[in-house]
């Protein structure tokens, strides 16, 4: 499993980790509209398609405070994700980590996301201490 995008890669935000942890935080009518526009496509077998279930999952990354891939982009890799907060609770950034399916139990899985949520934490402070300086 390799998991190393180049520079200016672009991939669905509705499969990845990355991008559900951007989505979460957007208002409804935001999601509905990239939902329309992006759709939900099948990447792997194990891709959420429904509307229902990808807005559950939406909810549960907020709860959660970090969102998770099993799979749903690239077949044997998780991925967790953490956003980064600017001004207003604004998501300006996301950090993650990625891993091999099989190496990431559930408690790899929500290790990593603390571990993402501390270190988002910290860049967002200093992102909001750069503007006021």
């Amino acid at each position: 499993i390799r998991a190393s995008p180049f520079i200016g890669s672009r991939f669905a935000a509705t499969a990845t980790s990355n991008g559900k942890a951007l989505l979460a935080w957007l208002s409804e009518d935001r999601v509905n509209e990239i939902l329309r526009v992006e759709g939900l496509s099948a990447f792997t077998p194990k891709s959420i398609v429904s509307r229902t279930a990808y807005r559950a999952e939406l909810v549960a990354t907020r709860k959660r405070g970090y969102a998770i891939d099993r799979g749903e982009f690239q077949e044997g890799a998780t991925g967790v994700s953490a956003p980064v907060f600017g001004p207003g609770r604004q998501v300006i950034a996301t950090i993650s980590i990625v891993g091999p399916e099989f190496r990431m139990t559930e408690k790899m899985i929500q290790d990593c996301g603390a571990k993402c949520m501390e270190v988002a934490g910290r860049l967002g402070a200093r992102f909001e201490k750069s503007l006021r300086a």
